[in-house]
């Protein structure tokens, strides 16, 4: 039997009545403080199983693999902690987050990014990367057009714009324009009737099957307050606003579709015209100058530095600046 030092219990009466129990034998501590370890598996629940894998582990022998014979590794689970059950359990009343603050609170957690009120490294530090904002039009196949020629909610015989598409039921929004794609193009050549669209873009095939059947396409430019007063005239009292000039990138994505076949409309201001023909005249007289050798630009290549060479041009006498200056008083 193990007897306790009495450094741990001072009363007289107490240490006797320890001494005399059974329960704290060497054996048995040994035994509880294995059956606690292993107390989650459903095998392991009398003292030789937990004595033989003490012995095998001691001698290093390998258990056969049977299902009597698998555990977890200690501290592989942790035990489930039952806060608020009274203060015996340490875990009683507060439940161990103390009285007050902003973590004894349900939710209160701390954010990753706070370090300490000062300025988060978030802030700190610059963006990284472009954001932009995509104007992406509304795609429809030209087998859906062919559908509702067909069905008789689209009108051949006139010109097909983008409001007779939004009332037909083709498409239910229209923000920032449509493009045809040429998703069943045969079947405009087996409706043989030239269509004329006016819509913001369309795909190369269905360039071809339109004027194939002697159709045509224009590209119209709209913004996005433009084109919802086109299809919501009700919901403006003012009539139809002018349509402003595409930004400088938006040009350059016209003249493109105009190089695939489409005819472009969009408004142009005067003064971009003369601006557009004066940077234009710049840029050739540029081009010419890069292409002229140096000799003919200057009368001697490098330039001679040598003193003398310059007398015979006019000096021309400059003013001499005071060093002190004086302001005039109010």
């Amino acid at each position: 039997k193990m007897l306790l030092s009495r450094r741990v219990f001072q009363p007289v009466h107490t240490m006797n009545m320890i001494l005399g129990a059974d329960r704290f034998t060497l054996s048995r501590m040994l035994f509880w403080s294995q059956m606690r370890m292993y107390s989650h598996t459903p095998i392991l629940f009398n003292q030789n199983l937990t004595l033989k894998h003490r012995n095998s582990i001691r001698n290093s022998e390998y258990l056969p693999m049977t299902a009597n014979n698998l555990w977890d590794l200690p501290g592989a689970k942790r035990d489930k902690i039952r806060v608020g059950r009274g203060n015996g359990s340490t875990k009683g009343k507060t439940c161990g987050r103390g009285m007050n603050g902003q973590k004894s609170r349900p939710g209160g957690k701390i954010a990753r990014h706070f370090i300490g009120g000062q300025n988060p490294l978030t802030k700190r530090l610059p963006k990284f990367g472009l954001n932009r904002i995509r104007e992406a039009p509304e795609k429809i196949n030209i087998r859906n057009l062919v559908y509702y020629i067909k069905k008789n909610r689209l009108d051949a015989t006139k010109l097909i714009t983008m409001k007779n598409l939004y009332y037909c039921g083709a498409l239910n929004k229209i923000k920032y324009g449509v493009k045809v794609l040429g998703k069943g193009a045969e079947q405009l050549q087996e409706l043989g009737v030239p269509i004329h669209l006016e819509v913001t873009d369309a795909s190369k095939t269905v360039i071809d099957a339109v004027k194939a059947t002697g159709g045509s396409i224009t590209a119209v430019h709209h913004t996005k307050k433009t084109l919802h007063r086109m299809l919501h005239p009700e919901a403006y009292s003012k009539p139809e606003a002018k349509i402003p000039m595409p930004k400088p990138y938006k040009v350059l994505k016209y003249e493109k579709m105009r190089d695939k076949g489409i005819n472009v409309v969009y408004p142009k201001a005067p003064w971009y015209e003369e601006y557009k023909a004066k940077k234009d005249q710049e840029l050739r007289e540029i081009e010419a100058r890069e292409k002229t050798p140096g000799e003919l630009i200057l009368e001697k290549y490098p330039a001679d530095r040598s003193p003398g060479v310059s007398l015979h041009k006019p000096k021309i006498e400059k003013e001499e600046l005071s060093k002190n200056v004086v302001f005039p008083t109010p």
